[in-house]
């Protein structure tokens, strides 16, 4: 099968033959349509964020406190683990791996989701660092209880289940 292009250049809408004989459009084009296309892969073909009630969600059967030192990485803007759990009233470390290059996470917890409630206060604020960069939280003993750990910077897309036992 032979595809011929015809020789003048003949678009569906009126005025594109035009593109190739003006600059500006053409500079337009090729400047604006890129920028279409980046935003098309960036917000298409993911699944659409669940609405939040305010409850709290019921955490994986598998997070349970297994010692004082956890790790968690942020990579694409995402934590790797859903859920963190330590032993009540034990000063613990969080080593958290930050491989999103040039991209300010920390991790924080909170007693409160902060997609529900932006005012809720935090139990513990690690410090803000640009990747890729790892840094270990010292973090105080915190009483029983379910919590919420997040990026600060991030809290809609970077958050996760945080279990005090």
């Amino acid at each position: 099968m032979i595809l011929r292009v015809p020789s003048k250049n003949v678009g569906p809408l009126p005025g594109c033959d035009t593109l190739d004989k003006n600059p500006v459009h053409r500079k337009l084009w090729l400047t604006v349509l890129p920028f279409f296309f980046l935003v098309a892969a960036v917000c298409g073909g993911g699944k659409a964020a669940a609405p939040t009630t305010g409850q709290t969600e019921t955490p994986p059967a598998a997070c349970a406190p297994s010692g004082t030192s956890l790790e968690v990485t942020a990579d694409d803007f995402k934590f790797d683990k859903a859920c963190l759990a330590v032993a009540a009233n034990h000063a613990f470390t969080i080593r958290f791996n930050n491989n999103d290059y040039h991209v300010d996470h920390n991790v924080a917890i909170y007693a409160e989701d902060r997609r529900a409630s932006r005012s809720t206060r935090a139990l513990f604020k690690g410090a803000f660092f640009f990747g890729p960069k790892t840094m270990t939280y010292d973090v105080p003993a915190l009483p029983q209880g379910s919590y919420y750990f997040h990026c600060d910077a991030h809290a809609f897309t970077m958050v996760g289940v945080f279990i005090v036992s």
